[in-house]
This record gives structure tokens, C-alpha cells and sequence, in this order.
């Protein structure tokens, strides 16, 4: 390597004019890049749950809502309040792609009348009743709607929602966004809220912005705070910040070109990046003001520097790349992409820290490190009383320290155990969340804010029509609203049309509120109801071949979607033989994800670990010294999981890449330490003189590292979203893991087994 370095150190005009073209040529492309948030697309399109869904859009329409809260300070039967409901249902109606907006005014309403029956919107015309006596008989017949009771209307009133259904063919996000802005122009005495997946998305994309303006900042803010106190020189902060922005420059670009959007799992990789790639040009740097004291001159000192870094730079690389790209194996597409580009930045940013940092060294005026004012600080100048009794513990009491690290584990892998699964928004984004107000207020005033899509095909012209057909439907979504822990509060289908049909047919007795025995009277009856206006919506086709059953539960127990899906479809299974009944929608999508994530999760994790010690192992052509590597990283996952398991944390989509992403950097103190124990050995006859000579140079470099990790991750918890600020703290705290089993458990091992591939030169100046 020492013909590379020296090419560097002869030509860094030419270094930084490429790194200038590349930086150009990536960062044009960034404002380009595109923003994805429906979670439906983070599952491959083969994929079954995606496919049912999209082949159900296709012949129902969108199940795409946006749903909108109304809660006035008393009821909903006032006349200002029911204006402002109108007003506000008018003006979503007219926004273009919105291809109905249903309320409590204009909902559809069935009325018996002498062997007849009457459908029509609620309020005649949707208008606001004109007096009071209007009012009540509106009262009346919305609140003794059996359809439209807790899900335009609450059980007593005093809240009101409208439905926003949106065309196929329009971007969701932005419409959504369009909503919300009619919305918070009528946000006054009334309470509004929004849910719906169009919200939810156009919120997320909002939101993400928001965080990478903030966290961007505050991660650089840390990391510059961590290297003044490690460097107190301009250049020893400059540098390293100068390889991280160009590392986020290029990955973003690239990732723009290819056409890789920011996701929920993704858009933190900028922040990511931020933390890692100071890395490297931290190690390079602590290395370049060692050499400085050894008498040699400016040229061989940048020389040198990179020769002597480019094997563990390299390795730490490659190391923490494998990590990464251990998520390649991930269920979810954003976890692939994330794990691919983070390893490009890591690469990116290892390339710079071996070529523009010592480029731009070489340009500079030559700095010794007894030249640097203030350098002796906390990671400059270990105290010598801390080093002596640290190096002390560690080598004479090994077994001990080796012990107690094997008991802590074994504390923290019980609690692992105990770590749940949950896949729901609210675990996500967070109980306290203006995102998830609109889920709670349609939660705890309507039947729920969460769906449920089954389809019903019976592969037959008014196959629906048949009373077999229908009474299976009506046993079904009463088994659904019987459940208990995973209970649906309330269900809708043709079912509910035929039965209200046949109670107003005749004459509201409550016997007939059941499915007619006689396919011909249903017929009669939907025939009259389609005459009258009626429409179904989703709930059956034209031909009424298929149809599809509609079940509302509450977001709280989105997070069991598993259990709830396979439930239903053994139920569907075992009584719907003779037609075809399958679950569509996204609580089967969101099942799919977190019954997938997991085991996916599991195969990444064990390869990865694998992986990074077998690299590790043929680098230093030495077995004992790869499984050496791994203690730092799996005491971290171990230790992680153990936190998780503890205080309750579950795991979602978004965490779960926490631990990919500990394997990749927590090998990297492992391989600082041991090439560094390889050189020592080799030179030292002590093993206290040895560990101690470590920590005063490599460990310098490892602590300030690890510190600058730990700070720029802390800051993620700054994130708005709980599940994203979950994630920064964990790896702030893995950080810590990594660093100080790094100096306790490896050498404590290390001196008890004196591996030949560390200590052979050591034992032959000793035989000899």
C-alpha cells in the first residue's frame, strides 16, 4: 500500500479534484429523490397478501379512506356544527381524485313505509335540518341506523366523521396533504382529527422531513463536540466532518439515479452515516499524529499513515458492509435498500478516509501532535493512575472479568426472551403522536380506526343472493364481533343491507330483521333498494357474484394482526367451502410483514455474525482471532435484546435493523484492538505493558470513536417518531456495549488463552 500512499501524498490536487467531480455529479441528483410511506410497498408486488389486495382494488375499488373526527363541545344536532360538517364535506368533495366524501348528512338511509321502502341520504337533500323539529326526526333516524350508527355517527352522538374515498388512479400522498390542509382551515371550537392510510402516508412523508432537518444537524453538532474534545485542532474536526458530508452526498445521489426512495426504515440512513463514516477518518487521523512524533518527515508520515491504517480501515469496512448487507436477506424491500446503500456509504466513506484525508493532510502546514494546543484532553491524555489500575484489574484479575462478562450476559439473554412482536402504527410512531390522535378519537368514539377486508366470491351471477351464502356471511361477522381479546366492534356487508331491507319491508318489526329464506324476495328487495338510489359500494359486485365483508377494530390491538388473520381465515377455511373466501387489505398486509419480519430478521442476524468473523478470521488468517472479534458485537445484540426484553420495548419493522447495524460497527473496535495487541506482542515481552501500550494508542482512537457513535445516535432520539428514537438510543447504548467489552472481555480472553495467532512472535523471541 505504500505505492498508493505515496500517489496520494504526490498528487492531492488531483485527489481532490476527482472527489470534487464525484461530489457534483451525485449531489444534482439529490433533490430528486422520492419519498415512500404506504407500507404496502415495502412488501415485494408477487408477494400473496399485496396481490389479493391489489386484485380486490381492482374489482371493488380503492379501500383507500381518509377518515375525518368531528367532536363538537356537546352533540352533533346543531345547526352550526352540522354547517361547518357540510361545509367541510363540500369542499374535501370538490378537490379533484376524491371520488365521494360520505357523512352524517348524506349517508345513505333505509325507511320503511307500507310494504315499501325509501333510500335516501339521511338529511333530505344532505342539507342541515331547517328547524327543530327537523333536527329530532334527523336525531332520530341517524342514531336508529343500525348501518350508520359508529361509523358516520357515535353511539350517542357527539361525534360525527366523514369518509373520504379516494379515486384509484391519483397519488394518494398528495391528495391526502390537500385534505389536510381544508381540514385545518375549519379546526376551530370543534375537535378534528384524521386517520386513514392516505393520512397516515402524507403525514409520515411530512414528518420524516421534519426529523432529517432536525437530526441531520444536531448528529453533526455531536460529532463536532466529540472530535474538538479529542482533537482541539481545526483540521482534526474538519476532516472527519468533510468525509461524512460527502459520504451522505454520494449514497443520497446514488440512490436518487437508481431510483430508490427515502422510506420509514431508510430516511435515518443520512443520520446513520453521520455517525459511522467519522469513523474511519478518526482512526486515520489518531494514526497520522502518532506517526508525527517518530522524527519522520511531513511526505512519509502521510505515507505511512496510510499504509499502517489501510489493513484495519479496510477491514472495518468490510466488517461493517457485511452487516449491512446481512439485510439483504430482510422480508421487507426498505430493509434491503437500507442495508445496501448503508454499506455503499461505509465504503464511500472508507475511500475518502484513505485518499482526501491525508490529500487535504498533505496540503496542509505539517502539525505534530506536541504542537496541537490542548490536545492532552480526555481521549488525548488517559490519565496514567486510571491506565495503570485499569491495566491492572483487566490483566490480574482476567478470570474474574471473564466471569463477570459471562454473567451479565446470561442476565440479558433471559430477558430477551421476553421480547414481544408488534407491528402497529402506534408502535411505530408513538402513543403521544398528533399522527395518531385521528386513530384514537376514531377508536374511542366510533368502532374502530383499523380494518378488516374479506372477500366473499361465489363465482356465480347473484351468487350473493343466495340465503345460504348470506347466513354464512351474517354467522361469520358475528363469530368476528363474539371474539374476545381480538374482538371486531362492529362489521358491514351485504348482509346488513338485506336484513334492514327486510325489517322496513316490513314495517320495522324487529323479527324480519334476519336473511329472507326465499332468494327471491332478496332479490326484490336489492332490486327495489337499487331503484330507490342505493348504492353498495364495496360491498358487492354488479353482478353480485362476490362481495366483500367489512369488520372495524381498534388500533390498540393492531399489534396481534397474526393471530387475528389466522383465526379468520382457519374460520373461512372450515365453514366457506363451497366459495371462495379470502382476506385481503392491510390487516392482512401488515400480518404478512410481521409474521415474515421476524424469521428474516433471524437468518440476516446469525449470517452476518458469521460472516463478519469469517472475514475478520481470513484477514488475520487466524480462527481464534476471528471468534475473538465477535465478543464485542454479540454481547451488544445480546445485551440489546435484553434491554428490549426488560423494559418492554417491542419489536417492529424499524428496530429490528438495530441489530444488523451493531454487528457491522461493533466488530470494528474488536480488529483495532487486536491488530494492534498482534503488533505489541511482537515487540513487548509484558502483557501489562502490552494492554497498557494498547489503550494509550489504538484505544485513544477506539474511545473517541465510540463516543462520537454513541453521541450521534443518542441523537436520534430526537426523532418524532417513538420507534426511530428507540432505535437511536439502543445503538448510543451498543456503542458503550461494544467499547467496553472491547477493553474487558477480549483482553481478559486474550490473556488467558494467549492465542498463537497473536502471540507467536512474542513465544519465538522468547524460545530463542
Amino acid at each position: 500500500m505504500k505505492v498508493a500512499g505515496r500517489w496520494v501524498a504526490e498528487n492531492p490536487w488531483k485527489v481532490i479534484a476527482l472527489t470534487l467531480a464525484a461530489t457534483i455529479a451525485f449531489g444534482i441528483f439529490i433533490p430528486g429523490i422520492d419519498m415512500v410511506t404506504e407500507f404496502r410497498d415495502y412488501l415485494s408486488p408477487t408477494n400473496e397478501a399485496v396481490k389479493a389486495t391489489r386484485e380486490a382494488e381492482e374489482k371493488y375499488g380503492s379501500a383507500t379512506y381518509i377518515q375525518v373526527s368531528i367532536k363538537p363541545e356537546g352533540d352533533i344536532f346543531n345547526r352550526d356544527v352540522l354547517e361547518r360538517i357540510k361545509g367541510l364535506r363540500e369542499e374535501i368533495g370538490e378537490l379533484k381524485g376524491v371520488k365521494a366524501v360520505e357523512g352524517p348528512l348524506n349517508s345513505q338511509i333505509i325507511v320503511g313505509e307500507e310494504k315499501s321502502i325509501i333510500v335516501g341520504p339521511a338529511a333530505p337533500g344532505g342539507d342541515v335540518p331547517e328547524d327543530q323539529q327537523a333536527m329530532e326526526k334527523f336525531r332520530e333516524k341517524l342514531l336508529g341506523s343500525k348501518l350508520l350508527r359508529n361509523r358516520v355517527v357515535s353511539e350517542n352522538g357527539d361525534a360525527a366523521a366523514l369518509s373520504v374515498e379516494f379515486n384509484t388512479d391519483v397519488n394518494t400522498k398528495e391528495l391526502a396533504g390537500e385534505v389536510r390542509s381544508i381540514v385545518k382551515n375549519y379546526e376551530g371550537p370543534e375537535e378534528i382529527d384524521l386517520a386513514g392510510e392516505p393520512y397516515l402516508n402524507s403525514a409520515f412523508s411530512e414528518a420524516i422531513t421534519d426529523d432529517l432537518k432536525i437530526l441531520l444537524p444536531l448528529v453533526f453538532l455531536a460529532i463536532t463536540l466529540v472530535l474538538f474534545i479529542t482533537f482541539r485542532s481545526p483540521r482534526g474536526v474538519f476532516l472527519p466532518l468533510l468525509v461524512v458530508a460527502l459520504s451522505i452526498t454520494w449514497t443520497v445521489g446514488l440512490m436518487s439515479i437508481t431510483g430508490i426512495p427515502f422510506t420509514m426504515v431508510s430516511f435515518i440512513l443520512p443520520v446513520i452515516l453521520a455517525a459511522v463514516g467519522s469513523a474511519y477518518s478518526i482512526h486515520v487521523l489518531n494514526k497520522y499524529y502518532e506517526l508525527t512524533e517518530d522524527g519522520r518527515s511531513e511526505k512519509e508520515t502521510i505515507v505511512e499513515t496510510i499504509s499502517a491504517m489501510f489493513s484495519p480501515v479496510a477491514m472495518t469496512g468490510l466488517t461493517t458492509g457485511a452487516g449491512f448487507l446481512s439485510l439483504i436477506s430482510a422480508f421487507l424491500i426498505p430493509e434491503r435498500q437500507f442495508g445496501i446503500f448503508a454499506a455503499v456509504g461505509v465504503g464511500i466513506a472508507v475511500i475518502l478516509s484513505l485518499t482526501l484525508v491525508p490529500a487535504i493532510l498533505a496540503l496542509l502546514p505539517f502539525q505534530k501532535k506536541r504542537d496541537m494546543p490542548g490536545f492532552l484532553s480526555f481521549t488525548g491524555r488517559l490519565s496514567e493512575s486510571f491506565v495503570n489500575l485499569f491495566t491492572r484489574t483487566v490483566v490480574k484479575r482476567k478470570k474474574v472479568v471473564a466471569a463477570l462478562f459471562v454473567v451479565v450476559l446470561i442476565v440479558f439473554v433471559a430477558g430477551a426472551f421476553t421480547v414481544q412482536l408488534n407491528t402497529s402504527y402506534t408502535a411505530i410512531i408513538g402513543k403521544n403522536s398528533a399522527i395518531t390522535d385521528g386513530m384514537e378519537s376514531m377508536d374511542q368514539n366510533f368502532a374502530g380506526s383499523q380494518q378488516l377486508l374479506v372477500e366473499i366470491d361465489t363465482g356465480r351471477s347473484d351468487g350473493l343472493k343466495d340465503p345460504e351464502v348470506l347466513k354464512k356471511m351474517d354467522e361469520f361477522q358475528n363469530w368476528l364481533k363474539r371474539k374476545d381479546e381480538l374482538k371486531i366492534n362492529k362489521t358491514a356487508s351485504i348482509v346488513e343491507i338485506v336484513k334492514e331491507l327486510n325489517q322496513k319491508f316490513h314495517g320495522g318489526d324487529e323479527d324480519y330483521y334476519r336473511i329472507p329464506d326465499d332468494q327471491g324476495l332478496t332479490s326484490q328487495l336489492l332490486l327495489l333498494f337499487s331503484f330507490q338510489g342505493g348504492s353498495l359500494g364495496r360491498l358487492a359486485l354488479g353482478d353480485f357474484s362476490a362481495g366483500e365483508i367489512t369488520g372495524l377494530y381498534d388500533q390498540a390491538k393492531s399489534g396481534r394482526t397474526n393471530e387475528l388473520v389466522a383465526s379468520v381465515e382457519e374460520y373461512l377455511d372450515e365453514n366457506f367451502t363451497d366459495v371462495e373466501a379470502r382476506m385481503v387489505g392491510s390487516t392482512r398486509v401488515m400480518e404478512e410483514m410481521s409474521n415474515k419480519v421476524v424469521s428474516s430478521q433471524v437468518i440476516s442476524l446469525v449470517t452476518s455474525i458469521l460472516v463478519a468473523g469469517f472475514i475478520v478470521g481470513l484477514i488475520m488468517w487466524s480462527v481464534t482471532t476471528g471468534v475473538l472479534s465477535l465478543i464485542p458485537l454479540v454481547s451488544a445484540v445480546l445485551i440489546n435484546f435484553g434491554i428490549m426484553g426488560f423494559s418492554g420495548i417491542p419489536l417492529n419493522i424499524v428496530n429490528l435493523i438495530v441489530s444488523s447495524i451493531m454487528i457491522g460497527i461493533g466488530i470494528d473496535y474488536a480488529i483495532h484492538l487486536l491488530e494492534r495487541f498482534q503488533v505489541e506482542y511482537q515487540e513487548s515481552r509484558d502483557d501489562a505493558e502490552i494492554f497498557s501500550t494498547v489503550l494509550r494508542t489504538t484505544g485513544k482512537g477506539i474511545l473517541a470513536n465510540a463516543l462520537a457513535l454513541a453521541l450521534g445516535f443518542a441523537v436520534i432520539g430526537f426523532s418524532s417518531f417513538s420507534s426511530i428514537s428507540t432505535v437511536g438510543l439502543l445503538l448510543a447504548m451498543a456503542m458503550i456495549v461494544s467499547m467496553a467489552s472491547t477493553f474487558t472481555a477480549i483482553p481478559a480472553v486474550l490473556f488467558l488463552l494467549k492465542p498463537k495467532a497473536l502471540t507467536k512472535e512474542r513465544e519465538g523471541e522468547t524460545n530463542s
